[in-house]
């Protein structure tokens, strides 16, 4: 068999690549608050003290600035935070 391809049952060859065994991301994306001024808008949490607030994007051990959607549900559903308040910002590498 060949290295990158996979035979199936019914005798059918498809095509495997390296990536169809790697796992998948989750999207992450920074939450900005419209009504702050820009660029120290974004959303923080900061897990040591277990709160929110509004600073710059860029992350650190102690705090995390960018989220997946369902890491934001969960904040924003024990903070109180409403649907649709914030602006998602997709994370680019």
């Amino acid at each position: 068999m060949r290295e990158d391809y996979e035979k199936l049952k019914n005798g059918t060859w498809i095509k495997v690549t390296k990536q169809d065994f790697e796992p998948t991301k989750e999207k992450k994306y920074y939450f900005k608050n419209p009504f702050v001024c820009e660029g120290s808008n974004y959303l923080n949490f900061y897990k040591n003290g277990n709160f929110l607030y509004y600073g710059y994007r860029t992350g650190d051990l102690a705090y995390q600035t960018q989220f997946t959607k369902a890491e934001y549900a969960a904040i924003a559903k024990e903070k109180g935070i409403p649907e649709g308040y914030h602006i998602e910002v997709e994370v680019t590498e």
